[in-house]
């Protein structure tokens, strides 16, 4: 299981090179990104989830918080995802991530 998990992350690795910027505009690791990862890397490590596949994560987390709060409400998982439109189906996704009832999530809660 370990092999297979070391192949898919260096897959994700290469996606992640190709498709998500991870560096700002210096050429520096982007902050942001490394500090969603650093939040959650004992989750991400006990889930054997390379850091490279936990900033696409992120990426992907912080590319749907449109307000830049740390935290996704429905309104911007509705907007911000390309192509989804709001049913019952797409409330029910959000309330498995939002276990707390709370109307938003954080990545931690993704995790």
């Amino acid at each position: 299981m370990l092999h297979a998990a070391g192949e898919a992350n260096a897959k994700v690795g290469a996606l992640a090179a190709r498709v998500v910027p991870m560096l700002d505009d210096d050429g520096a690791p982007d902050a942001r990104i490394e500090e969603g990862l650093l939040s959650c890397k004992p989750i991400l490590d006990a889930l054997h989830i390379s850091d490279d596949a936990g900033r696409i994560f992120f990426k992907a987390f912080d590319t749907i918080d449109a307000t830049g709060s740390g935290v996704v409400k429905y309104n911007e998982f509705i907007s911000r995802i390309a192509g989804v439109k709001e049913s019952k189906f797409t409330r029910r996704c959000f309330d498995l991530i939002d276990d707390q009832r709370t109307g938003k999530f954080s990545f931690a809660q993704v995790t």
